[in-house]
């Protein structure tokens, strides 16, 4: 299942901007890149700072901007460091996309933060949903901050945090009916975001585990049911929607490999976290698990994993660390492109 229509075949990756996402981002092939719309979630002042200073060497292209904290709320400190941004952007003519959460939007309706974002082209209404379930209030509050921004280019998205992993978790018709509606308000591109990847790996004992890519699972089974147009497809990528602060900055004690595949996130896990388990578990990868491997010429990601199992190649060469979740990053990234937007029915 393919994603057909120009507005819709942009993936939005939930970025937290850490390093090694950037690092993740700075190394997209140019045609992968052109096809990504990254949501960016500026939660605090390190890393509105971070992106102030490196946006254009890291990015430079569209990209969503978010500056919510990590309850998703747009707190008055949050929304001085925005406009702060938004002027930079302005200022430089960089294309990005203030996001707000429609409530938001309604709050501070009648202040300087909406006439400052009603100056780009383009604005993205961020719903966080509960439950799986799309309101009436829901619905009501996006149809009046799509008022707020009249004449402008509008993407609505719909997060839903975590992924649901029991089929009775979600009424599937319902939230199809609710997705209606939405479009019935005149909101044409419409993206589904939720993630699924493990906030905790310690089940992965020796050899591989492949845990369901249930993210996409979601999407394909809202899509399937949905006779009103395609959806946009988003997702956390390698990263759990619950992970706080402190985990996000927290470094495991084991090295583990996290490779996207087509309905599932394989993973190899180490013994601790030294370089030369690192070397391991990527030999492991291309001479075990070869079927696996997509090759070293596949994404940035893959070359990183393939230089790690060079044996002609000295080990002070060979990436590990940190680099685990860039690579891991920017192969999902490049795969979502390959194996999804690209695709048509």
């Amino acid at each position: 299942m393919g994603i057909k229509g120009v507005e819709l075949r942009k993936y939005i990756p939930i970025i937290k901007w850490q390093k090694n996402e950037r690092l993740a981002l700075s190394f997209l092939e140019e045609d992968i890149k052109q096809c990504v719309l990254p949501c960016l979630e500026i939660r605090n002042h390190d890393q509105h700072t971070k992106l102030l200073e490196c946006f254009e060497e890291v990015w430079d292209a569209p990209a969503i901007i978010d500056y919510a904290n990590p309850q998703g709320v747009l707190t008055v400190e949050r929304i001085r460091e925005l406009r702060e941004f938004l002027k930079y952007a302005r200022d430089n003519e960089h294309p990005i996309v203030p996001a707000l959460n429609p409530m938001d939007a309604l709050v501070y309706s009648n202040t300087n933060l909406i006439k400052a974002i009603s100056k780009h082209e383009e604005i993205a209404l961020r719903l966080r949903v509960s439950d799986f379930k799309i309101t009436d209030a829901n619905i009501a509050n996006c149809k009046k901050a799509d008022e707020l921004f009249a004449g402008k280019n509008k993407r609505l998205i719909v997060d839903f945090g975590n992924s649901p992993q029991e089929k009775d978790a979600v009424n599937l018709n319902d939230l199809d009916l609710n997705l209606k509606k939405l479009r019935s308000e005149g909101f044409k591109n419409i993206h589904i975001i939720s993630g699924a990847f493990p906030s905790d790996l310690s089940s992965v004992k020796n050899g591989p585990k492949n845990f369901i890519r249930y993210d996409l699972e979601f999407w394909k089974n809202i899509q399937s049911r949905h006779s009103r147009g395609p959806l946009g497809y988003g997702d956390y990528g390698i990263l759990s929607p619950g992970w706080t602060e402190e985990t996000l900055q927290r470094r495991g004690s084991r090295v583990a490999i996290r490779y996207t595949c087509e309905g599932s996130w394989f993973i190899l896990r180490g013994a601790n976290a030294k370089k030369s388990e690192s070397i391991a578990l990527s030999e492991l990868l291309l001479n075990v698990y070869e079927d696996v491997f997509k090759g070293a010429d596949y994404s940035w990601g893959d070359k990183i994993i393939a230089d790690r199992a060079n044996q002609e190649l000295k080990d002070k060469d060979k990436k590990s660390g940190g680099y685990h979740f860039a690579e891991a990053w920017n192969h999902h990234i490049t795969f979502v492109i390959k194996e999804l937007i690209k695709k048509t029915p």
